[in-house]
């Protein structure tokens, strides 16, 4: 489970996931790789597409048709997005897989942005979503807030960044969305974000449809029954 998720258990839209883990451990395990088995593939036809050194990766579940159909859409969108780039800035960058440290936030807050592109005083993150069941907004998202805030310290150093365009990229809901913010409304959200730790954990549909765990969370079911 990584740093953004261990900080999720402290907000009321991720109750009790981390105990669910410990009580399901071989569901968890099972999505988080198909998860990693996507990202990984679609990346990979990125990088090949864009010219950048490229190994195979190593499936746990092997290839599946739908991933070269997934792969197709991610591609064609941050294709597009980088030509809309080229016609204001000639000195555009793209990364894949991108680490990124956002400790400054979270205390050991790391991660990886699947798509990074900068440009003057422009940067834009691609993250995957791999959720069947619920589409992952591209609003008040924490965990692409904390992903663009790491992906800003970064970058600052090398180019002066004023704007921040943020992508989701959920192939089952046929999903390539964005949202864009300044370096003052980027802050901002992660000042709300980061005071909201100390809240109690309430579970309520809300707040939880997002969760894994919602069809086996025993506090929201009895809540629900009520």
């Amino acid at each position: 489970m990584n740093s953004v998720t261990n900080f999720l258990n402290y907000q009321p839209n991720c109750f009790l996931f981390h105990n669910f883990c410990q009580k399901h451990p071989l569901r968890c395990e099972i999505d988080e790789k198909e998860s990693e088995d996507y990202r990984r593939y679609i990346n990979y036809q990125l990088k090949k597409r864009l010219d950048f050194p490229a190994e195979e990766p190593d499936l746990y579940f092997g290839l599946v048709p739908e991933m070269e159909y997934f792969a197709k859409k991610y591609v064609k969108n941050i294709l597009f997005e980088m030509e809309g780039i080229r016609l204001c800035s000639t000195n555009m960058m793209a990364y894949i897989e991108q680490p990124v440290d956002f400790s400054r936030w979270i205390p050991g807050g790391t991660g990886l942005v699947d798509c990074v592109i900068v440009s003057d005083d422009f940067l834009s993150i691609t993250v995957y979503e791999h959720n069947r069941n619920i589409r992952v907004p591209v609003e008040n998202n924490p965990k692409l807030i904390l992903y663009a805030l790491g992906t800003l310290e970064h970058f600052d150093s090398q180019y002066r960044i004023k704007r921040i365009h943020m992508n989701v990229f959920q192939p089952y809901f046929h999903y390539f969305s964005g949202i864009d913010a300044n370096r003052e409304s980027l802050f901002y959200m992660a000042d709300r974000l980061t005071s909201k730790k100390k809240l109690v954990r309430i579970p309520a549909y809300a707040v939880c449809r997002f969760c894994e765990a919602k069809t086996v969370c025993e506090k929201l079911l009895a809540l629900l029954g009520e």
